[in-house]
């Protein structure tokens, strides 16, 4: 349950990438060529990557957005919701984790009262995010210019880690902050229910 629930956050992150370019404005555009730099510092696999995401390194173009749009909207929906099947078959199958005083209490059954909740829970949260897409106006930048090398990009909050590791790990130490570390942490989190039973 756990390692299923690890991809489904790999996924969102996917999601946050491939939507990053779809607005085509200066800071997507930069904010994705620093993204293929990176996938680039890859050790062996790092050219192949740069090839799959249809860039050199250095620019992005009709293909690169043609290849995020296709991930973030034919690949990533279905796989996705794959993932939650599994994870909710897995979650009914073995349960979440109880806690000590839970044994005690009655047990309670998924269908209807859990899936009552679940549902509107999930019924407010649409509402709430229908309102903020009509109600907030997110103003887009200029339109994506390759020849404007004065733009400093800066990632959303949830890539700012990567960012920060950028300006630790400079010249040959750029592989150890870009891809060794981020690396090293996803596994460790896809460990964790190996290591502490």
């Amino acid at each position: 349950t756990w390692i299923v629930g690890m991809f489904l956050l790999l996924i969102t992150l996917a999601y946050g990438l491939s939507g990053y370019l779809l607005p085509w404005d200066n800071r997507s555009y930069w904010g994705t060529v620093v993204t293929t730099q990176i996938s680039g510092l890859a050790p062996a696999v790092g050219p192949l990557m740069l090839r799959l995401l249809g860039s050199d390194g250095a620019s992005i173009g009709v293909i690169t957005f043609a290849r995020f749009y296709s991930a973030h909207v034919l690949l990533l929906p279905p796989l996705t919701l794959l993932l939650i099947a599994v994870h909710l078959y897995l979650v009914r199958r073995h349960g979440v984790t109880p806690t000590p005083a839970d044994e005690t209490k009655s047990k309670k059954k998924f269908y209807p009262q859990q899936v009552a909740k679940d549902t509107i829970a999930i019924f407010v949260w649409f509402v709430i995010l229908l309102g903020m897409s009509l109600l907030a106006r997110v103003p887009l930048g200029h339109i994506a210019d390759p020849t404007d090398l004065s733009y400093v990009p800066r990632p959303e909050w949830y890539f700012l880690f990567l960012f920060q590791f950028l300006k630790w790990f400079n010249g040959p130490l750029e592989v150890v902050g870009a891809v060794i570390l981020p690396t090293l942490a996803i596994a460790g989190l896809f460990l964790i229910p190996f290591i502490d039973q």
